[in-house]
């Protein structure tokens, strides 16, 4: 009787997002603000005639981005993800519902918005933010 031995060796090759082309998150909000601005003058969308862009523009990308890979990564529909209490904010972006909201305080700091540990957006925020 003879030995055989069989071997599967399967590799998934995965796709970088188009994000990760990008070494910092300030520079992918850039992007996707222009990537905005072009999908909005196609479709006739009112948008600034400026050459720069405005910090709303700015933050409304980032909201946008957020709110994207929250929807990839976190599918739980109810009232907590992981063991976290959340609640989707107006910006139908997930937030965690700490303990300090008795705090008179801005909303963003009472709900601070739910990021995945190990994504590359937050290392890029979070690499960004140290550096600062």
């Amino acid at each position: 009787m003879t030995k055989k031995i069989i071997v599967d060796l399967r590799v998934k090759i995965e796709k970088p997002e188009w994000f990760e082309h990008f070494s910092s998150f300030s520079e992918t909000v850039r992007v996707f603000c222009w990537m905005i601005r072009f999908v909005n003058k196609l479709r006739k969308k009112p948008s600034y005639g400026t050459n720069t862009l405005t910090v709303e523009e700015k933050t409304k990308a980032e909201i946008i981005l957020w709110s994207i890979e929250q929807k990839k990564h976190f599918h739980e529909k109810e009232n907590s993800v992981h063991g976290l209490q959340v609640v989707r904010g107006d910006d139908d972006v997930l937030r965690v519902k700490t303990r300090i909201i008795e705090r008179d305080d801005d909303l963003s700091f009472l709900y601070p918005i739910l990021l995945q540990s190990k994504h590359y957006l937050t290392e890029c925020l979070i690499r960004e933010y140290h550096l600062k």
